[in-house]
């Protein structure tokens, strides 16, 4: 049984905590907005107070993301990204305030509308860790997604040229925050074919032509409830679509790429 961390339970109420300053920003913004029509003069008379909720919740949310990502396994570069943009956030955050308590409003209002492009950034690289790349435009139309989709190999061998354009921007995606350079849980990397080939402590990662055998795909197709089950439950997770396109890149390997993987 898990122990009990109290940081750790903390930092799990992130994804709650975190949309308190957002709806606080963006409502902030929308009452400056109000305020300008004769209607809703007095709109912004609440800014005040809503500020002084925004700032304490904006602290409790970096705090407790910053632990998070301490705690979970989640791709490093989308952490530092999430991190410094959500950090910025706070940062404007703490300076429209102390600019409106000190009655500066206009440049109060520049300092808000600064803030809420890059609490956008930062609450995009968030839902990215949730919910893993590209995932607002995963079932966008073609044209909206650049109207490409995933190249698969053409014929046998090509495969192990095209790794680095059709496999490895999906391995990416849902795998190589836990087995990557930067931490190879189970012994484990994804980020070369070479280290697939060789695997990890439940052996090969894959068999090349035989994607049935390939323990990689064999757990992502598991029930999302079995223990083995890869990407753990809670990550995101790769869609039928991109499972069958690592299929047909592995079935496309031909079966002397077993030795070629592996290097002299």
């Amino acid at each position: 049984m898990t122990e009990f961390d109290p940081l750790q339970f903390f930092a799990r109420f992130h994804p709650v905590i975190v949309h308190l300053p957002i709806g606080f920003i963006l409502l902030l913004a929308a009452l400056e907005i109000l305020s300008r029509f004769a209607r809703w003069k007095d709109a912004k008379a609440s800014a005040g107070f809503i500020l002084a909720m925004t700032v304490p919740v904006a602290g409790l949310a970096a705090a407790s993301g910053w632990l998070l990502s301490r705690g979970g396994s989640y791709e490093a570069t989308l952490v530092r990204q999430h991190f410094w943009t959500g950090l910025a956030t706070l940062a404007g955050c703490l300076i429209a305030a102390m600019l409106y308590w000190r009655g500066r409003l206009a440049a109060y209002r520049t300092a808000l509308f600064l803030t809420v492009p890059v609490l956008v950034i930062a609450s995009h690289f968030g839902g990215s860790l949730t919910h893993g790349r590209g995932h607002l435009t995963r079932y966008a139309p073609s044209w909206l997604r650049g109207g490409a989709a995933v190249a698969l190999p053409a014929r046998a061998g090509d495969s192990e040229a095209e790794f680095d354009t059709v496999a490895k921007p999906i391995l990416d995606q849902y795998c190589a925050g836990c087995h990557g350079p930067e931490k190879a849980k189970g012994g484990l990397r994804v980020d070369t074919l070479a280290a697939l080939r060789a695997g990890g402590d439940s052996g090969p990662a894959l068999v090349p032509g035989n994607p049935q055998q390939s323990e990689l795909l064999r757990r992502m197709r598991l029930p999302l409830a079995d223990e083995d089950h890869m990407p753990p439950e809670g990550k995101p997770q790769p869609g039928e679509g991109e499972r069958a396109v690592l299929e047909r890149w592995v079935a496309g390997l031909s079966a002397s790429a077993s030795t070629r993987l592996n290097g002299p």
